[in-house]
């Protein structure tokens, strides 16, 4: 089982991998993992992120998530299954704002960039940015991937039940 969950800052990326690895026994990835040396100061290069995506992906099984299009291609190439996760903005900027002020902070974590992060949400569906609506479309497009769309968190019983059948 490879499942890579995509889509914008506060959709629920995080907490879906943690129920799919719950559900199914699999171990996930966060892409911010990847990204941050330390969190949310001090980020790795490119080429880094890309290599340790690459050990992950050649695992057996795994779920991976993260917004990012660019440095995750592996996850997409390799994914057996693909889910996009397709929440309201306002309920993204919500969970942004809510994640900010009730965890803990690391260095560079101001509310400033989580302002940031609520903007860049208003944007996804009208930029052609490597976090956008139009990256996650062309990069499962490029790799004729299944695909599960989620649209709020109700339907995560039945995304399980989908992924049940695609996998049998």
């Amino acid at each position: 089982m490879k499942i890579h969950i995509c889509g914008i800052y506060g959709s629920g990326k995080s907490t879906l991998a943690k129920i799919l690895s719950k559900e199914f026994g699999v171990k996930s990835y966060a892409l911010d993992d990847i990204k941050y040396e330390i969190k949310f100061s001090k980020i790795r290069d490119v080429e880094e992120r890309i290599r340790k995506l690459k050990e992950i992906c050649n695992l057996s099984e795994w779920i991976t998530e993260g917004t990012w299009s660019d440095y995750a291609e592996d996850a997409f190439k390799k994914a057996d299954i693909i889910i996009f996760m397709n929440i309201s903005k306002i309920l993204c900027i919500y969970r942004i704002l809510s994640r900010y002020i009730f965890r803990v902070k690391h260095e560079d974590d101001t509310i400033f960039e989580s302002l940031k992060l609520a903007r860049e949400v208003s944007k996804y569906h009208f930029t052609k940015s490597p976090v956008s609506l139009h990256a996650h479309n062309e990069i499962i497009k490029k790799y004729k991937k299944k695909y599960l769309i989620l649209k709020k968190k109700s339907e995560i019983p039945d995304i399980i039940k989908n992924i049940k059948k695609i996998l049998k």
